[in-house]
């Protein structure tokens, strides 16, 4: 087997013993309840579409099926991965009133949207788990 070298990058070095980073531990974290919202003006009746990240649409799944089936699920692209963009951008007018989206009432409030149905996670107790990670000490 060849022997692994360091390779300098600006300030940074890599491999040999430097890794690029270091899982620091696992966390959870409890999510806040997921509620469906819409443009302040918007008809719900024209909705067709509900716009979030996946692991929200995951953690409401059994919910979004049995309530609003008609809704066509899917996590955007890009920026708009993030339904806090999703959010704003339905505040301001710049997405199509025939999307919706979901997370934390406080989205709504902070964007002007109108919360349609709060509560909708699958489970009361709504958890979130991911691995924290670090870019290590340079010696």
């Amino acid at each position: 087997m060849p022997e692994a070298k360091q390779i300098p990058i600006g300030t940074f070095r890599v491999g040999a013993g430097c890794p690029l980073f270091l899982i620091a531990g696992p966390c959870v974290i409890e999510s806040e309840a997921h509620a469906l919202m819409i443009a302040a003006g918007a008809d719900f009746s024209n909705v067709d579409t509900v716009m979030a990240h996946p692991q929200v649409l995951r953690q409401c799944r059994t919910n979004l099926d049995k309530k609003y089936a008609n809704l066509h699920q899917t996590s955007g692209a890009g920026d708009l991965i993030d339904q806090a963009k999703v959010a704003e951008l339905l505040g301001t007018g710049e997405l199509s009133d025939s999307i919706a989206t979901m997370g934390s009432k406080v989205l709504a409030e902070l964007n002007g949207l109108r919360v349609v149905e709060d509560n909708l996670q699958d489970l009361d107790e709504n958890f979130t788990s991911f691995l924290w990670v670090e870019r290590p000490r340079q010696p």
